[in-house]
């Protein structure tokens, strides 16, 4: 009777390890996952910053970038494998502001034809080379992105500085980078006699929404 008693006893202390042991696990993988980017719950900004005698008619100037995908792969245990790819298609760039539809249109066309040359560089890509991540909050981080950018031919590796929060399975980031136009052989905006130009400095912004595993947008307005 007492032999059994010891078995028992020794059952029971086994389970308890394998049942810390699983546990453990899934704490250390909550978060990690692959998701993927969905654009009609998310959004990508360019902002041209502009200079000139009628710099103050163009404050509220942004280029809404209509067509993009990008998959994202983050394990905050395990920086190193998290991994970012992203594409747009650069012909779906178009001016946003308090324009006149004609200006907007003008604009845009000159953006495409003389200084992205979409025909030429129709894709601009972006492939992660280091991921470096720091929790700040329950399921919330700070990340700073390195990676390959390729935009009108050229490629540079850039940083990307970004905030993730992970709730219900859907990624969420939120950051913003600033780049040189000259950088990447383009050519800054200049019209009017140079009354009106942008710099050679610019920010990309981003409000990006990625479910793990690809959920359609329907799925997503359910959770929502």
């Amino acid at each position: 009777m007492r032999r059994r008693f010891h078995f028992n006893i020794l059952f029971l202390l086994l389970g308890l390890v394998l049942f810390g042991s699983v546990a453990s696990a899934k704490e250390e993988t909550a978060g990690a996952g692959r998701y993927r980017i969905d654009p009609q719950h998310s959004e990508f900004l360019v902002h041209p910053m502009p200079v000139g005698f009628l710099d103050r008619l163009w404050q509220n100037l942004a280029i809404a970038v209509l067509d993009f995908s990008g998959q994202i792969r983050f394990d905050p245990n395990l920086p190193k494998e998290s991994s970012l790819k992203l594409e747009v298609k650069t012909a779906s760039l178009s001016v946003n502001g308090k324009l006149l539809e004609r200006d907007k249109l003008k604009v845009t066309e000159t953006m495409h034809d003389e200084i992205l040359h979409t025909d030429t560089y129709p894709k601009i890509t972006f492939e992660s080379t280091k991921v470096l991540s720091r929790k700040t909050g329950n399921n919330e981080y700070e990340v700073e992105i390195w990676g390959d950018l390729d935009l009108h031919g050229v490629t540079r590796n850039v940083p990307i500085q970004t905030r993730i929060q992970i709730d219900k399975g859907v990624l969420k980031a939120l950051g913003k980078v600033t780049i040189k136009q000259s950088d990447f052989k383009i050519k800054p905006f200049c019209a009017v006699g140079h009354a009106l130009k942008v710099r050679d400095d610019i920010e990309l912004s981003f409000d990006i929404t990625a479910p793990a595993g690809g959920a359609d947008a329907k799925t997503l307005a359910k959770k929502e």
